[in-house]
């Protein structure tokens, strides 16, 4: 008896901006963001699953308001496909996937879902950017992780809840690293809270 194909994989890429998506713009000689960096990453390859990609915002992250991280985090519990990558800002990175975390908590589809945000320090348009690095490495841990929220960077991969920035040169590295503690940088913390205190 011939045996089923298949289903082929899907995969929802949500774009919310960042360094990732930054391009330089000859009119103004300013870095102006181009939406298509992981489209572009994506069509440039042989893929093994069906994509769609849609745009949450565009915006550096730390510019996201708690209602883009709000409609960021719907987005993540409607879309149809269980395998989920994002594409975010750096600086607040970390509070966008505990928000995700949380919202996916009693989810109808929580046990099978993997959602896997990254971005890059450098834009994609530079010869050094990380940019590539990063998308391919969130791409096969989509496939390799189970069900959970993840940030994966400079080819590691760390839970939602079990990564820090290193104060010595911003990298992501686990939580329990000797002077590390959870969440985003504390210095993009501080300013979050002191714009959120500007505007009460």
């Amino acid at each position: 008896m011939a045996r089923a194909a298949a289903a082929t994989p899907e995969v929802t890429v949500l774009c919310c901006g960042g360094t990732i998506d930054k391009g330089y713009d000859p009119e103004t000689g300013a870095f102006v963001f181009k939406e298509g960096a992981v489209r572009e990453v994506l069509q440039s390859v042989e893929i093994s699953f069906d994509v769609t990609f849609q745009t949450v915002c565009l915006k550096d992250s730390v510019d996201m308001t708690d209602a883009d991280v709000d409609a960021l985090a719907t987005a993540c519990c409607g879309v149809s496909a269980n395998k989920i990558l994002v594409t975010h800002g750096t600086s607040t990175i970390v509070r966008s996937a505990r928000r995700i975390a949380s919202a996916l908590v009693g989810h109808a589809h929580e046990a099978h879902r993997t959602v896997v945000l990254t971005g890059s320090l450098r834009p994609r348009v530079f010869t050094e950017s990380d940019a590539d690095f990063n998308l391919g490495v969130a791409v096969g841990a989509l496939s390799a992780l189970p069900s959970g929220v993840y940030i994966v960077m400079s080819g590691a991969a760390h839970q939602y809840d079990n990564v820090a920035r290193d104060p010595d040169d911003g990298r992501f590295v686990s939580a329990t690293t000797p002077g590390c503690v959870a969440g985003d940088d504390p210095g993009i913390q501080l300013t979050l809270d002191q714009l959120a205190s500007a505007a009460d």
